[in-house]
Formats: C-alpha cells, sequence, structure tokens
C-alpha cells in the first residue's frame, strides 16, 4: 500500500511543474495546408526599399497622362451617346454643393425642356474633345463641381440661359454650337429672341434679295448709257 501511495504522489506532483509553462499548440490543419499550397507561389524573401525620385515622377507623369483601357472604352463611350443623340448645342456649367433630392428633380426638369444633364471626369471630357476647337475649354472641367447640358438645336442656347437662371447652384461658364464657342453677347442676343428661327429666316431673306439688288445696280449704267445715246442726235 505503501508503494501505491508514493507513485500516486509522484504523478499528483509531476502536473504542478510550472504554472507558466506554455504548451505549444501546433497551428491549424487548414493554416498550414494554405501555407503548403501558397509558399510555391511567393517569392522567398520579399525586398523593401525606397523608390527614387525619378521613379516616383514617371509614376506620377504615368498616371496624370496615361488612360486605362477602361477610360479609353469610356471615352468611345460618350463619343458615341454624342453622335447617336446629334447634340449641337454643349454648355459646361459651374456646380455648387447641393442636396442629392433638389438635384434629382431638377435633371428631370431639364429633361423636359430638352436638356440632357451628365457628368463625367475631367480626363474623360479632356480626351473626347482631344483635337478639337473645344481644346482650350480642358480649364474649365471641374470634378464634383462641374456639370455638362447638350442640347439638340439652336433653341438650346436659349433654354440653358433661361433655365440656369432659376436654378441657385448652377451657372453656365461656356456655351458651344456645333464647333463655335458663343461669346457673351451672342449668347445674350440668343437669349432675347423670340425664336430662333426667325433669325434663319431673315437671313435666308436678305441673301435672296441681294441677287437682286446686284443686277439691277449693274443694269443701272448701261440702262443709262442707252438712254443717253438714244438721245444724241443723228
Amino acid at each position: 500500500m505503501d508503494l501505491l501511495n508514493v507513485s500516486r504522489l509522484a504523478v499528483v506532483q509531476s502536473r504542478h511543474v510550472s504554472s507558466k509553462y506554455v504548451k505549444p499548440h501546433p497551428r491549424p490543419f487548414n493554416r498550414r495546408l494554405y501555407e503548403a499550397a501558397l509558399k510555391p507561389e511567393m517569392p522567398e524573401q520579399v525586398k523593401e526599399g525606397c523608390i527614387s525620385n525619378f521613379e516616383w515622377q514617371r509614376r506620377y507623369e504615368q498616371h496624370l497622362y496615361e488612360y486605362t483601357p477602361i477610360e479609353y472604352a469610356l471615352v468611345d463611350k460618350v463619343k458615341e451617346y454624342i453622335r447617336e443623340e446629334k447634340f449641337r448645342v454643349f454648355s459646361i456649367c459651374q456646380l455648387l454643393s447641393t442636396k442629392q433630392r433638389p438635384l434629382h428633380f431638377t435633371k428631370n426638369a431639364l429633361r423636359l425642356k430638352g436638356l440632357e444633364y451628365k457628368t463625367y471626369p475631367s480626363r474623360i471630357m479632356s480626351k473626347v474633345f482631344e483635337g478639337t476647337p473645344f481644346d482650350v475649354l480642358n480649364s474649365l472641367y471641374l470634378d464634383h463641381y462641374s456639370c455638362l447640358l447638350f442640347g439638340r438645336d439652336i433653341n438650346a442656347v436659349k433654354t440653358i440661359v433661361t433655365e440656369t437662371k432659376k436654378i441657385p447652384y448652377m451657372y453656365p461658364l461656356v456655351i458651344t454650337y456645333d464647333d463655335k464657342v458663343l461669346s457673351l453677347e451672342q449668347i445674350e442676343e440668343l437669349s432675347t429672341v423670340s425664336d430662333p428661327d426667325q433669325l434663319r429666316a431673315q437671313t435666308v431673306q436678305i441673301l435672296q434679295t441681294i441677287p437682286q439688288q446686284l443686277v439691277s445696280t449693274l443694269s443701272h449704267p448701261a440702262q443709262h448709257l442707252t438712254s443717253l445715246l438714244s438721245n444724241i442726235p443723228k
């Protein structure tokens, strides 16, 4: 009985070797399996280092001037949209901060007036009109602070001027028609005309009267000379 008691005490004492002893636990099986599968694909040693100033400048210029395939696709999409809708009037407007709800109502109201409200990044619009007379407008594209209004005829110029006066957070910076950038005097003149088609009719009427006046002006000296010669006595 004494031997049994001694052995039992020895076993009990061996369990309390140290209260700070941490038994090693192996990592989970899924983690070991993941590392075993990923290790052939990972480099043996990851090199960390600072890039040079020249390399940083090169990356910055690459990000600034080069376009990604997604941006090229968006540029083609915008060009195709302008051609399909046959837009002839284009305006860049300054857009102040406002809530989305009134802005959504404004978009619908402009659409009912024949204007299309769009917002695109400045890089995209600069690429869309690259090589056109609208290259000079690149400085007016401001991300999050500008919007674009498109119209299909000359009447849209007057609509843009009159409608933006009713909107306190939208102001037109420039308006174009076909390949021309309209001046402020031309915009004000077109906005005061009741019907821009009347200008076209007046122009056609003036051009039609020019040949008649030219013929009468050229024929008058000949008729006068003929009358003078007929009055000379023989």
